[in-house]
């Protein structure tokens, strides 16, 4: 068995000359043959992922050898096909490292800017309200998300609501899968921000002055940021989640 491995050994390593390979693979069964080509398939995908700078850990080879090494004589006939085995399991384990590496991308910070001239706020908004207009912007942009009676709910609070308007965040002149709406409460200016969680992108809000108030909540797959100096309660219970997406 010994000199067998041997054989089988020189022979995937392409160590047996023309005439030597050739006499070796009439002994060959046409299933071995098969599982001789599986082999060097996955042995030479796994050679070109770990060359690509993806690390191997050489205690998993040498740990799959020594449990095969323990084995009956009846079973390490199949040492091959269950290396081969292991050399799939491996090349999924360095993948799924590599599609884990670009799925988690850095936060997006947002600057939240209060302290600026109300002019240029305005030039901020991409839809100005009514409420009805900031609404079919965010249906239109894929936001299912509805913003309720303004009215009572400056009523309920016992503060005065203003819709200002809403436009797409953008960092770095990137588009992102946040909106920005804004309002005015008892005059002062207050902002939610809407995120789109489907997306796995982390958002980190930083705010230019202190003693601002917030509030966070999740709404279905949405992350709802309302954040003010003055009060965000009021403005932070207008939403609900569109119905169809409920």
């Amino acid at each position: 068995m010994k000199n067998e491995d041997n054989i089988w050994q020189l022979y995937m390593d392409d160590q047996l000359n023309k005439e030597q390979r050739h006499e070796y693979e009439k002994t060959l069964t046409d299933a071995q043959k098969k599982n001789v080509e599986n082999e060097r398939r996955f042995y030479k995908i796994i050679a070109e992922k770990i060359s690509s700078d993806q690390y191997c850990p050489e205690h998993l080879w040498d740990n799959i050898e020594d449990n095969i090494a323990r084995q009956p004589e009846a079973v390490k006939v199949k040492r091959r096909f269950i290396l081969s085995a292991a050399a799939v399991i491996l090349l999924l384990s360095l993948l799924s490292v590599v599609l884990i590496e670009q799925s988690v991308a850095k936060p997006i910070n947002v600057s939240v800017q209060f302290d600026k001239d109300i002019e240029d706020i305005k030039t901020e908004i991409e839809v100005m309200g009514p409420r009805q207009d900031v609404q079919e912007y965010l249906h239109n942009n894929g936001f299912m998300v509805d913003i309720g009676d303004i009215q009572a709910c400056s009523k309920k609070h016992n503060h005065m609501i203003e819709m200002g308007g809403i436009s797409q965040v953008k960092v770095n002149g990137i588009v992102c899968r946040c909106v920005k709406l804004y309002y005015a409460c008892c005059s002062q200016p207050v902002f939610t921000y809407i995120v789109d969680m489907n997306q796995k992108q982390e958002f980190k809000f930083t705010v230019d002055v202190p003693d601002t108030k917030w509030i966070e909540n999740t709404l279905g797959n949405y992350r709802i940021v309302t954040i003010s100096p003055h009060h965000s309660g009021a403005v932070a219970d207008l939403y609900t989640l569109t119905h169809a997406d409920q």
